[in-house]
C-alpha cells in the first residue's frame, strides 16, 4: 500500500470559506539585490516596453493586452496560437557574457503543446537561448551552443502544464548546470559544457521566430524577466511570491478572524495550536520532514496509521497539504 505523508499543517475553521477570505497582499518585494542583475523586464503594464532600464524595448505584433493573473486589467498580453508575438531587437546585454542566464515568467495556455513563450533566435544558425512548453505538455528550457539548432542542453519539468491556470517557470544556466523551476519547485537538473555566444538575434515573446506560426503561444504571458545571473532557490521564492502571489496561508489566517478551531503544524507532535485543545492522539504515524526538509514537522502513514482528535464540529472548511 502506498505510503502518505501529511505534510505541515492541518486547519480546521468554524465557517465556509470563499474568495474573499484570500486577499492579495505584498509578501515580497523583488527591488533589492535581484532587481540589480536584470537585462530586460517585462510587467506588460499598457505596453511591452522593458522596465530593467536597458530599453529593450518590445514591438507587438497581433498579441492584445488583457488582464493579469491578479486580474489587473491591460496588464499581461494574450497570443492567439496563430501569428501573434512581441519581438526585441538584439542588445549585447541580452546575450550572457559571463556564463550565467536565468529567465523567469508567468503564464496562462490554453493548449500546452509544442509552444515557445520566448526564443532568441530566428534562424537554424543564430539560437541562443528559449522557454516553452514542449509537444508532451511539459515545461522546457534550453541553451543553444554556435546558434545551432541541434546543438543544444535542455531540461524538462517532471509535472505536465495544465490548461488555463496561472504558472510560473524558471530556467537557470550556472556555466556547468541548466535547472528548470515550476511553481517554486526544482523539477529538473542537468549537467552541461555548452557555451552561449552572441549571434546577433532578436529576441521573440511567445513564438520562435524561424517558424511564428508554427510554434506560436496561445494564451497570456506576464512579467517576463531575464537576469545576467543564475538565480538561487531563494531568489526563485522571492519571485513566485512577488506581489502577493499566490498569498501564503499564515495571511489567511490573519484575515479570518476567530473561526480557526483546530490548527495542526506537526512540530513534533500532534498537538492543537488553535487555543481550543483538540489536541490528536498518535497512533502508528511517524514524525517526518515537511515539504521544506524541516525534520519532525509532518507526518507519515502507512496506509493503517491514524491521528485521532475526539472532536467533532457543526460545521467547517479545512485546509491541509499532503503527498503521496
Amino acid at each position: 500500500m502506498k505510503n502518505l505523508s501529511l505534510f505541515l499543517f492541518l486547519t480546521v475553521f468554524s465557517s465556509s470559506l470563499n474568495a474573499q477570505n484570500f486577499s492579495r497582499k505584498s509578501i515580497v518585494d523583488s527591488s533589492g539585490a535581484i532587481s540589480d542583475t536584470l537585462v530586460a523586464y517585462y510587467p506588460f503594464s499598457g505596453s511591452a516596453i522593458d522596465s530593467s532600464g536597458f530599453g529593450n524595448d518590445g514591438e507587438v505584433f497581433g498579441a492584445r493586452l488583457t488582464t493579469d493573473r491578479f486580474g489587473n486589467v491591460n496588464s499581461a498580453y494574450e497570443f492567439d496560437g496563430i501569428n501573434d508575438f512581441i519581438r526585441v531587437s538584439d542588445a549585447d546585454q541580452l546575450t550572457p557574457t559571463n556564463f550565467r542566464l536565468s529567465i523567469s515568467v508567468w503564464f496562462k495556455t490554453k493548449f500546452p503543446g509544442d509552444r515557445f513563450i520566448l526564443y532568441k533566435g530566428s534562424s537554424s544558425t543564430n539560437r541562443e537561448y528559449a522557454s516553452g512548453v514542449r509537444a508532451d505538455s511539459l515545461g522546457s528550457f534550453q541553451i543553444n551552443e554556435n546558434g545551432s539548432a541541434t546543438n543544444r542542453d535542455w531540461v524538462v519539468t517532471k509535472n505536465v502544464i495544465e490548461e488555463n491556470v496561472w504558472q510560473h517557470l524558471v530556467g537557470v544556466w550556472d556555466s556547468s548546470t541548466v535547472k528548470i523551476y515550476l511553481n517554486n519547485r526544482l523539477e529538473s537538473v542537468d549537467s552541461t559544457d555548452l557555451i552561449v555566444s552572441n549571434f546577433a538575434s532578436d529576441l521573440f515573446i511567445g513564438t520562435y521566430g524561424g517558424a511564428i506560426s508554427q510554434y506560436a503561444f496561445n494564451g497570456k504571458i506576464d512579467d517576463l524577466k531575464i537576469f545576467n545571473v543564475s538565480l538561487d532557490s531563494s531568489s526563485v521564492n522571492e519571485l513566485y511570491y512577488d506581489n502577493g502571489w499566490p498569498e501564503t496561508f499564515a495571511d489567511t489566517l490573519q484575515s479570518i478572524p476567530d473561526t480557526l478551531v483546530a490548527h495542526y503544524p506537526f512540530n513534533g507532535s500532534a498537538n492543537d495550536s488553535s487555543g481550543f485543545g483538540n489536541d490528536g492522539e498518535v497512533i502508528g504515524a511517524v514524525s517526518t520532514d515537511d515539504r521544506f526538509g524541516n525534520p519532525n514537522s509532518a507526518y507519515r502513514f502507512d496506509g493503517n496509521d491514524l491521528i485521532n482528535s475526539n472532536s467533532t464540529f457543526d460545521f467547517f472548511s479545512v485546509s491541509l497539504l499532503i503527498t503521496g
